[in-house]
């Protein structure tokens, strides 16, 4: 896992995000009381809370969150959620989760049949020896059986210091977690790490796993408090060994092989404190004398196991050529049987003694009977050897109870925890050689010390609580170094220092005083080692039953032909099965020829051979039935030669036409290709090299899923269906886990949720990119060249072949619009350039419209008609003023004259003496308080005062006292017009 922090150097809480089981992100998951355990060897867990509403509103998503979906603990581990479930308070509700990290799903598959459990029919064909990890024997390898079970889940690193030595497995139903963590881990002490970001698994050697770091806790400075746990009733002091039981029933012992003369061994060690002075210094006497005698009882062992060699091949030595009559190269037992043969042959040729046949026969006889005699003398001799190596070795056996005396032993006897160590993976076979047996039963020896070395000893289980130092900034350089595996020192008291291997690391990343470690022990707080055995007990097994598990003996090398890709180990055995061969007898009769082996008792070894009319057929039960058969072979009615079996095993194999079937799905391998059907789908896999056009398909029915056409150019592959991939390439383009890039990354696509931009162009930074497209949308770039087509944006702007259209507001400041240009506030054109509309028409120094109405003050340098002589040309003020220094009207008509002829006349009336301030036509008598007088208006007997009815008259050359009574003006003096009411 890693820590990381801010800018402000505080601890960060990484992320967490829902996902579907393929990894691809639904959401951020906004949790909280978030609490993981980062695990060695057991799926690590995260659990949190999620509340359904915030501040009111529903959490999106909040549905989403359901048992099997994914949870990524950014940079830390992937989860799969295990567990959800609801409280609510009728306002809000919560949903409380647990996840496990990915390998537990490798708990929900299950490997079944493996080893002596299964049966031929099986689909593993009753194997029973395997090692654990092998490219070139995968159909032996654990490793390889789990990823069977596991497709998704890959080989990681391999520790090359794991013995990796094939060992008898046997497994009816296992999980495939606790068929690497509980079979596996004991069978090669190993343990074994998943990579839930990779998905792969990884095997190591403990001693491999972690590394020492500088870290240090104690009271003083970071532990609140330690816990050491253990239970002394799995304390046990002796063992009873016991190996596998064979063909015969008869239980492989360590009784020859043992220092102590028996069959079982002990240990002491953690008693010792307990013990009395005499009983404490005497045992510890016999442990320096069991050390003192261990290299001469070795070398006698090695002597020993020399002569069972030297024994093996003096009965089993076979030449290299098998008519070879070379007799110095064969053992008793091929010699015996040899000469067997050839008095056989002396006896049908009897009557031709003088003969070919008779005469060859007889000299072999002799020169193999001869050479017999030598190695039966050789075998005496090898004997009387073994004896003597076998008298010396027990020289160097030392007897605890001879050894103690018989009181010191009954005390000892106060100490004893007896166990049966019981491991049937160490059994001796038919193929076995004597020596292979004692090499056996050595190993069962140092095996079973081992194991009752881990259990002589209380198992301890601690955990320490801490300071939850990883907030603290300044302890960085060792919450870097905090990794699970790794080795640190903890001060149990003033002077007193152990070293700890972290097997789990326990956070509330709410709450910082809840943070805790704990670390494996080996069997005693002294040793200041910790090891295998610590942590393998710390393995949950997650299957719903136990399987068993052995630490298995590796008799790959020295057992039957059950490594079926390793040719050379099965012709190997089966040579040996021939040299170890006693009492075969062989009969030929009228029947043919049957070979068989006696048991000595009148009966015979069910596996048998029979040559019969020109076939050769085998048997293993006496002949209830047939197990091969070569030559004539009955097939559907049609008699072919060839070989029938349940298996064949070769290096080769080379026909023309090959068909295989199981229940499941068929095999064909002829002239049109290779074929692979179900039986339970459509599903077929097709591979002809002959037919270009289908090179290779997968069909589910006729449709294609997956092919390639190589009938066309260029070649075709087809896929339909979808494609997931986070690594590789495509075209041009790099696959990442969450993008698309090509150019160098100058040009990309990303899915990545803390992506601000989707799409870039022109740049490998993406944020700076000079094209880009934000995840909001918004598009940045700084050139847009759109040749053809149409452009639309909302119903605002749209551009096609006849033009743009806008709706709303256009501000420019400059720009040209046809022949005009944009100034500014100003619109100007070159001469010529014209705007019309409707009845407007502006040209260079005219404008025509057919109506101008403005509603206010009008100010005009010259205002101008039409100039035709057309009605409907006026100018009109309503209300508002015309304000124009030249009106000039061509031709407008005031009373039958024109405007002009009227105005004229109008000023020669006012001031040319012509002027009738009377109503109507001149004519004073329609107003009483008028007459005319000599052309003259007189009103009210004043003179020509300018009073006309109560109209607002001007009141011009005259001034208050003798103008005019009747009006009043704003001064005495009346030399400018003033507007004065009558009566007024």
């Amino acid at each position: 896992m890693r820590f990381s922090y801010n800018r402000y150097q505080e601890l960060e809480t990484p992320q967490t995000f829902l996902a579907y089981p393929n990894k691809k992100i639904i959401c951020e998951i906004p949790a909280t009381d978030r609490k993981t355990e980062f695990s060695l060897v057991n799926p690590s867990t995260y659990n949190f809370s999620i509340n359904k509403y915030k501040d009111g509103v529903k959490f999106k998503y909040y549905d989403e969150i359901q048992i099997g979906r994914y949870l990524e603990f950014r940079d830390c581990a992937w989860f799969r959620i295990t567990d959800v479930s609801t409280e609510g308070d009728g306002l809000n509700e919560t949903l409380s989760v647990t996840a496990s990290s990915l390998e537990i799903e490798t708990s929900q598959t299950y490997v079944t049949a493996l080893g002596s459990l299964g049966t031929d029919e099986d689909d593993q064909g009753g194997l029973d020896i395997y090692c654990l990890y092998s490219e070139t024997d995968q159909a032996h390898s654990i490793l390889h059986k789990f990823f069977e079970k596991n497709p998704t889940w890959s080989m990681g690193y391999f520790d090359s210091e794991i013995k990796n030595e094939y060992r008898i497995v046997s497994e009816e139903s296992i999980t495939s977690y606790d068929l690497l963590m509980s079979t596996a881990m004991e069978l090669w002490e190993c343990i074994f790490l998943f990579d839930t970001f990779k998905k792969t698994v990884s095997a190591y050697k403990v001693e491999n796993v972690g590394k020492v770091t500088s870290i240090y806790l104690a009271y003083r400075n970071l532990i609140k408090k330690t816990t050491i746990e253990y239970n002394i009733d799995d304390v046990k002091t002796v063992f009873y060994v016991v190996g596998g039981t064979d063909a015969t029933n008869t239980t492989l012992s360590i009784a020859d092989v043992n220092p102590s003369g028996n069959g079982y061994i002990s240990n002491y060690n953690y008693f010792l404190k307990d013990m009395s002075k005499e009983l404490r210094e005497k045992y510890q006497e016999y442990q320096k004398k069991m050390a003192d005698n261990l290299e001469p009882y070795q070398n006698a062992m090695a002597k020993m196991q020399e002569l069972y060699d030297t024994l093996a091949n003096l009965y089993n030595a076979h030449p290299d050529k098998e008519d070879s009559t070379d007799w110095t190269q064969y053992g008793s037992v091929e010699l015996k049987g040899r000469i067997a043969t050839f008095k056989n042959l002396m006896s049908i040729y009897n009557d031709d003694s003088s003969g070919k046949t008779y005469q060859e026969a007889y000299t072999n006889y002799t020169n193999a009977s001869a050479e017999l005699t030598k190695r039966e003398k050789q075998i005496e001799d090898c004997n009387n050897q073994l004896e003597a190596a076998q008298e010396l070795a027990k020289t160097y056996v030392v007897n605890i109870q001879d050894y103690l005396g018989d009181e010191l032993y009954k005390e000892l006897s106060l100490f004893n925890r007896e166990d049966t160590f019981s491991d049937d993976s160490f059994v001796a076979t038919d193929a076995m050689t004597e020596s292979d047996v004692f090499k056996m039963k050595k190993a069962l020896l140092e095996h079973s010390q081992n194991e009752l070395a881990k259990v002589c000893f209380p198992q301890f289980t601690m955990t320490v609580d801490s300071i939850n130092f990883p907030k603290i900034f300044r302890y960085k350089k060792y919450t870097d170094q905090l990794e699970l595996g790794n080795i640190v020192t903890i001060n149990m008291e003033d002077g007193y220092d152990i070293e700890a291997r972290i097997l789990k690391i326990s956070i509330n990343w709410d709450n910082p005083s809840d943070f805790s470690l704990t670390f494996s022990s080996k069997t005693s707080l002294e040793d200041n080692v910790f090891e295998y055995e610590e942590i393998k007990n710390e393995v949950s097994n997650l299957g719903n039953s136990l399987g068993i598990s052995s630490s298995a003996w590796n008799n790959a090398s020295q057992s039957s032909a059950t490594i079926l890709t390793d040719m050379s180990t099965f012709l190997n055995a089966s040579l040996r099965e021939v040299q170890n061969s006693k009492d075969n007898e062989v009969n030929m009769d009228g029947t043919g020829i049957t070979i068989r082996k006696s048991n000595g008792d009148g009966t015979y070894d069910p596996n048998q051979l029979w040559m019969t009319r020109g076939n050769i057929i085998m048997t293993d039960d006496g002949w209830k039935s047939v197990k091969i058969a070569i030559g004539s072979v009955e097939i559907k009615g049609q008699r072919i030669f060839g070989i029938a079996a349940d298996q064949l095993i070769g290096r080769m194999m080379i026909t023309e036409t090959m068909y295989i079937q199981n229940k499941n799905n068929s095999f064909t391998i002829d002239d049109k290709g290779l074929v692979a059907k179900s039986s339970s789908n459509n599903f077929s896999l097709t591979i002809n090299p002959d037919d270009p056009s289908a090179i290779f398909t997968i069909k589910n029915g006729d449709n294609t899923i997956l092919g390639v056409d190589a009938s066309v150019t260029p070649n075709k592959f087809v896929f339909k269906g979808t494609l997931e991939s986070t690594d590789g390439h495509i075209g041009g383009w790099t696959i990442g886990k969450d993008s698309l890039t090509a150019d160098n990354g100058s040009v990309g696509l990303s899915s990545a949720l803390s992506s601000s931009i989707k799409i870039w162009a022109g740049g490998t930074d993406a944020n700076n990119a000079p094209y880009r497209v934000g995840s909001d949308g918004s598009l940045y770039t700084s050139k847009i060249n759109v040749q053809g087509g149409n452009m639309q944006i909302g119903n605002i702007f749209s551009v096609n072949s006849s033009g743009v259209d806008i709706t709303g507001r256009i501000t420019a400041t400059s720009g040209k619009i046809g022949g005009f240009e944009i100034q500014g506030n100003n619109l100007s054109g070159a001469k010529g350039a014209q705007i019309q509309w409707g009845a407007l028409f502006i040209d260079g120094d005219s404008a025509e419209l057919n109506d101008l109405m403005v509603n206010g003050d009008f100010y005009a340098g010259g205002l101008y008609d039409s100039g035709t002589d057309g009605d409907g040309t006026w100018i009109e003020a309503d209300g508002g003023t015309i304000h124009t220094p030249e009106l000039y009207i061509k031709a407008s008509f005031w009373g039958g004259m024109s405007v002009t002829e009227k105005v004229e006349k109008l000023w020669n009336t006012v001031y040319g003496g012509g002027w009738n301030p009377c109503k109507r036509d001149y004519s004073c008598e329609e107003d009483t308080a008028c007459k005319c007088e000599g052309g003259v208006c007189i009103c009210d007997g004043k003179g020509d005062a300018p009073c006309i009815g109560e109209s607002e008259i001007p009141c011009e050359g005259y001034d208050g006292d003798s103008g005019c009574d009747k009006c009043s003006c704003d001064s005495n003096s009346c030399d400018s017009p003033v507007i004065c009411s009558k009566g007024g």
